[in-house]
Order: structure tokens, then C-alpha cells, then sequence
């Protein structure tokens, strides 16, 4: 009966004569016995040395079974690894790589679904038939391993071989795979959704906590998948060698593939690709036109990079890229500094983006700011530094020479004018040169040149006598920046202060857009600690207005109007002797109230020493804000 269904070409026959089979049920070895009235098929027991080589499989419908099998090995394997790949190895390809991700993982979850339907549909359909007819055994063929035989007119189960273990297990995996792939692909969907539509300001934890969920849980099911996939093989063809080989071989070659991938990824991660040097040259002026106008701009370094597209796919959320919009983003792509204080750990440290991240910015890279063909000038340079250096406990100013003491170009002991006001260099340790931090030209910090203003400042009558060589602006071998000593143990301050004083540096500048003030009008600046380091050179060239020692550069360059510019600083510290510039502050306030000049006006906050001591939350901000007319 069983040869006449199936075909003599299917049935595994060996023996002339009526054999017993030998089936598993529990811990009890029955026999049964069925009369085909040709040669029987023997079972084995244990079933893995059974061939399911009927014309349906092991599990029904064969060719059914065969394409659920292929859908989903494409989509597990396939799809995912072009998933998985264009989101993390081949993310510097910005623009096509998240359109690939998008694609094919929509893909897998659209195969998936419809995978998983003709599979449950197919069991749905089975498990709701009462009997087998006979009629019906013939279309589509009995389970063979779990027979409903005909036996003498009525209907027949015999005991589930052990065999059935593998396929209740790989169907159990298969259905917690299918469901966590659709969960997978609907997370990615919020990923995404939330990092280009989300209304989140401030809180871009949560966006990268929504993007580490998904990529985390992406990484789970790639490995489980290769797993499953040892199930599914053994389901459908036993427990033969070859297809464990087979399944054993595809793990390992998925495994060489995402170790040599992750490899490159990592070495790739650490390098420095050069900034490109884009032919465009934008001033200050050209670059606030541009915002006005409606461009999405900002500043790396010295290059302006257009982030109209990229805002969309930042993996921090577009919030973070449209706050910064118009500025200086330096500090935060070197991790120095984190935009928002709720970022864990505590204290919030800055991020410091890849070598992807620099590739992308080259990308991005519409013009560069105002500087020489070749960009900003790069130099290696040893620390000098001696004892009248000192500012307070903390902080000290240090002189970075060229090694071979030679001037660089635009390397100034002063720069004439307003044009490169509070511009910065980026500074590194040779001994640490992934450790990139960022600090302000402070040239009126250098101890003569800062002696010497708040001198002539207290005692105006001695303007005369003021060394105007500390106004030169030839090009120098020197420059002068003001270093606060954080202690942080894989940070760049406390190199100075400690075991590098006589090792390589290399920096770069100068760069950035800077203060960029205007000639007159009201200008507020609020500063605490060393922040106030941004508007020492501010204050010097008010003072030297004041003073009238400004020199001829400085007004072709660009300078205040005295009687209509009004600067008011807002200065926080804990007390006088751990200001930042104080005497300098201080004898500029003096100097302007006794010349009855609106030019300065400092506003202390001494929280040790109870002068001012509101604290600077957003409604004081904005009531001190209100206190100025606006022109």
C-alpha cells in the first residue's frame, strides 16, 4: 500500500521479507506490524539514520516546506548580512548605506512575514483535518515521519518516533526567530523614525539608547539564526553528516566574514584620513549670509561643512546637528566637550567621533573659512613654560616653539584687529596622539604682554611707557595658550603639568569662526571659570581702544568704536584668587567707570566670597537678557 502511494522509487526498501518497526514512545519499545503486501520499510528507532526521501518530506508538503526553507535562509542570512554590513562596516558611505539598510531590511521582514505565513498556514491546515482519506493521502502525501495509515477500514496513529524531537525543537526556534526578526525590523522602524521625525530636544540619550537596542538585538539574531539554521537542516534531512557539514561550513564562513569585516572596521576606526581642502574660501561674512539665507552650515576646523541631508541619518538624532547649526562643532567631534550634561556617565564626557565620522566630513565639505590654500598650519612643537606663568592653582599659561624654530605662518604673538579673536588651535601629545583637545588664542595672556595692560590700565598716566612690542604681528614661532589641569586620567591637561613638559606636540591653527563681534552695539558674554579665557584678547582690545594704543593694523583689520560698542561680562568664580584674569578684569572695569565709558562693565558672581550669588538657571538668563534693549 505504502509502495503503490508514494512509488517504488521513494520508499527506502531493505529486506524481502515482513520487518517490524521499532518505535520510540517513552521509555517502552513497541512493535507493530503493517501488511503492505510487498516488502516493508524499516525505521529505525531513533529516526537519525532515516532518509525523509518520500515525495513531501519529513514535514508535509515538500515543495512548500522546500520554499519556506529557501525564503528563509535568504532573508536570515542574505538580507541580514547586507543589512547588518551597510550599517556598520560601510556607514561612511552615508548616503547610499542607509538607503541599503532600509531596503533590505524591509525586505527581510516583508520575506519573513510571508514565510512564516505559509508555514503557519500549511500546520493550520494540517492540524485542522480530523482524518487522512485516502484520496487525500494520495495529493498531498502522508507525514511520514507521524503516519495516519488505513488499517483494516479505520483509521490508524502510531507512536511519535523520537525523531519528532528535532523537528518540535526546530519549529519552536523557527517561530521565536520569526517573531523576533518582525520585532527586529519594527525597531529599526523607531530607530529611524525617531532619529529623523522625534520632537526630543535634550534628550538624545534616548535616541542612541533606541539605536544601541536595535543594533544590540541585530547582533543577537545573526548568531542565534546560524543556530537555528543547524535545526532546520536536520528537520528536513535527518541527521546526515554532509548537511551537518554543510551548516557546520556556513557558520564558519559567516564567522570569516564578519571577522575579517570587523577587522577592517576596527583599523579603520583609528586612522586619520586628511581633511579635504575644498577650493571654495568663505569669510565670517560670507558664512552668516549663507545662514541667513537658510543654510544648514557649520564649522569643523577650518572647513564649512553643509549638513542640509545629513541632519536626517546623524546617529545622535537631528536635534543635536540643528542646535549646532551656525557654529563651531570642533570641541564636541573631538569629545573635549558634550552638548548636553544628561549624557551617562556622570560627569558627561564629549564623544570622540571615528575615522568614519572624518570621512563624512570631507563629504560634507562645502568651502573652508578664510585661511591659506593648504588650510591651517600643522607643526610639531615643544612646551616651554616658566615660573610668572602661573594664573592660579589650576591653571597656567605654557609657550608651544616650533621644534625647529622656525616662524609659521599666521603663529602670532598678537593678531591685529577683531578678525581672529578667540580663534582656536586643536593641541595633542605625541605621547597620546588619538587625544585631540581645543584651546583659545589667549595672546594677552603671555605674562608681558598681560603685566603690562593691567599696569597702564591702573595707572592711566603711565600709557606712555607701554612696551608696544608686545604688539608685534610678524609671524612667530611661539604661541601662547592658557591650560586648566582637569586631572583626568586619558585626557590631554594634565600633560603639561605633569610627565610630557619635554615631550612632542603637535597643533594646528588657527581656526574656527571666533568671536566675530561687531563695531558698536551691546555685546553680552557670560562666563564661569575658565571660560573666561575665551574674552581675554576681547578685553585687551577694548582696553587698548580705551587706552588708545591701537595700531594702524588693527584698524585696518577691524575695531570697536568706543563711544557706541558697550561690552558686559558676566564672570563666575568661586573667589577672586581662583578667577581666571582677574586683574585684568577688574582694572578694565575700573578704568571704564572712572572714564565714565560704557566700552566694559563687569558683573562678578564670587560664590565663596557671597557677591552675586543668584544662581545661573534659564529664568535668570532671561530676566538679565530683558534688562538690555535690544537694537
Amino acid at each position: 500500500m505504502l509502495a503503490e502511494l508514494l512509488g517504488e522509487d521513494e520508499v527506502a526498501l531493505n529486506g524481502e521479507e515482513t520487518e517490524l518497526f521499532e518505535i520510540a514512545a517513552g521509555t517502552q519499545m513497541k512493535r507493530m506490524k503493517m501488511m503492505t503486501g510487498k516488502r516493508m520499510l524499516p525505521v529505525n528507532p531513533t529516526g537519525f539514520d532515516v532518509k525523509c526521501i518520500t515525495r513531501d518530506g519529513c514535514r508535509g508538503n515538500r515543495r512548500l516546506w522546500a520554499v519556506h526553507n529557501a525564503m528563509m535562509w535568504v532573508s536570515w542570512v542574505i538580507f541580514m548580512l547586507v543589512t547588518l554590513c551597510s550599517a556598520r562596516y560601510f556607514r561612511h558611505y552615508w548616503k547610499r548605506s542607509i538607503y541599503i539598510h532600509t531596503i533590505f531590511g524591509i525586505t527581510a521582514f516583508v520575506v519573513t512575514v510571508v514565510a512564516s505565513m505559509m508555514a503557519w498556514g500549511w500546520n493550520y491546515y494540517k492540524s485542522s483535518r480530523p482524518e487522512y482519506p485516502m484520496k487525500e493521502m494520495e495529493e498531498v502525501g502522508p507525514y511520514i515521519m507521524d503516519p495516519e495509515y488505513m488499517m483494516n477500514g479505520t483509521m490508524y496513529t502510531p507512536p511519535k518516533p523520537y525523531f519528532m524531537h528535532w523537528v518540535k525543537y526546530a519549529s519552536m526556534f523557527e517561530n521565536i526567530a520569526s517573531f523576533y526578526a518582525i520585532g527586529l525590523c519594527i525597531s529599526g522602524m523607531i530607530a529611524w523614525f525617531w532619529r529623523r521625525y522625534g520632537d526630543y530636544p535634550w534628550r538624545t540619550t534616548k535616541v542612541l539608547n533606541v539605536g544601541k537596542f536595535h543594533r544590540y538585538v541585530s547582533w543577537v539574531f545573526c548568531f542565534f539564526v546560524q543556530g537555528l539554521i543547524l535545526f532546520a537542516i536536520m528537520d528536513n534531512y535527518g541527521y546526515l553528516p554532509q548537511w551537518i557539514f554543510v551548516s557546520i561550513l556556513q557558520f564558519v564562513a559567516s564567522c570569516i566574514i564578519f571577522g575579517v569585516l570587523e577587522w577592517r572596521f576596527q583599523k579603520f576606526w583609528w586612522q586619520e584620513v586628511p581633511y579635504v581642502l575644498p577650493s571654495r574660501v568663505m569669510t565670517v561674512e560670507d558664512f552668516e549670509r549663507e545662514l541667513h539665507n537658510g543654510a544648514k552650515l557649520m564649522i569643523l576646523d577650518d572647513l564649512i561643512l553643509d549638513v542640509s541631508e545629513f541632519y536626517r541619518v546623524h546617529p545622535g538624532g537631528k536635534f543635536v546637528i540643528e542646535h549646532c547649526v551656525g557654529t563651531d562643532i570642533a570641541k564636541f567631534f573631538y569629545g573635549g566637550y558634550s552638548l548636553e550634561d544628561n549624557m551617562l556617565p556622570k560627569p558627561a564626557f564629549g564623544f570622540r567621533h571615528s575615522n568614519y565620522a572624518r570621512v563624512i566630513a570631507n563629504d560634507l565639505a562645502v568651502a573652508r573659512l578664510d585661511c591659506r590654500e593648504t588650510g591651517a598650519v600643522l607643526s610639531k612643537c615643544r612646551l616651554r613654560w616658566d615660573k610668572d606663568n602661573v594664573v592660579n592653582k589650576l591653571t597656567r599659561s605654557f609657550f608651544f616653539e616650533t621644534l625647529d624654530k622656525e616662524p609659521r605662518y599666521n603663529y602670532k604673538g598678537y593678531y591685529p584687529g577683531m578678525k581672529y579673536l578667540t580663534r582656536h588651535f586643536w593641541l595633542r601629545s605625541m605621547n597620546a596622539p588619538e587625544v585631540i583637545r581645543h584651546y583659545t588664542t589667549c595672546n594677552a595672556m603671555a605674562t608681558t604682554f598681560y603685566n603690562e595692560l593691567v599696569r597702564v590700565l591702573r595707572d592711566p598716566d603711565q600709557v606712555h611707557t607701554f612696551r608696544k612690542e608686545v604688539l608685534s604681528t610678524a609671524d612667530s614661532n611661539t604661541m601662547t595658550f592658557t591650560i586648566k589641569n582637569y586631572k583626568k586620567e586619558g585626557g590631554f591637561s594634565w600633560r603639561p603639568f605633569e610627565t610630557d613638559q619635554r615631550g612632542e606636540y603637535e597643533i594646528k591653527g588657527p581656526m574656527g569662526k571666533g568671536l566675530a563681534p561687531e563695531k558698536e552695539g551691546i555685546h553680552l558674554a557670560f562666563a564661569a571659570g575658565t571660560g573666561n579665557l575665551c574674552f581675554v584678547d576681547m578685553m585687551a582690545h577694548v582696553a587698548l581702544a580705551e587706552l588708545g594704543l591701537l595700531t594702524a593694523e588693527d584698524h585696518e583689520a577691524g575695531s570697536i568704536l568706543p563711544d557706541r560698542f558697550e561690552m558686559h561680562l558676566y564672570a563666575s568664580f568661586p573667589s577672586k584668587a581662583e578667577a581666571v584674569a582677574w586683574d585684568l578684569c577688574e582694572a578694565l572695569d575700573n578704568y571704564c567707570k572712572k572714564k565714565g565709558s560704557k566700552s566694559f562693565e563687569l558683573h562678578p558672581r564670587l560664590s565663596k566670597e557671597k557677591i552675586n550669588t543668584a544662581r545661573w538657571n534659564e529664568s535668570w538668563v532671561e530676566n538679565t537678557l530683558l534688562k538690555y534693549p535690544a537694537k
